[in-house]
């Protein structure tokens, strides 16, 4: 959860709203067995799992 009232995937779903180009990239620590369905939504781009490498997130803006 970032800090204040709003996570992260709805700060992608606002930030969408107001630039549908915006391409958008969720990291987290915490795995969560419902992201295949909200990346399916158009919340995101594509996720990648903390911690990650130089090469994790290289292949992140790859798909993008």
């Amino acid at each position: 959860m970032m800090p204040g009232s709003i996570g992260g995937l709805e700060l992608a779903e606002v930030a969408r709203e107001r630039c549908p180009w915006l391409r958008v990239i969720l990291t987290s620590g915490c795995s969560d067995s419902d992201l295949p369905a909200k990346l399916s939504q158009g919340k995101a781009d594509t996720f990648v799992l903390k911690p990650y490498s130089l090469a994790d997130l290289s292949r992140a803006f790859a798909t993008i």
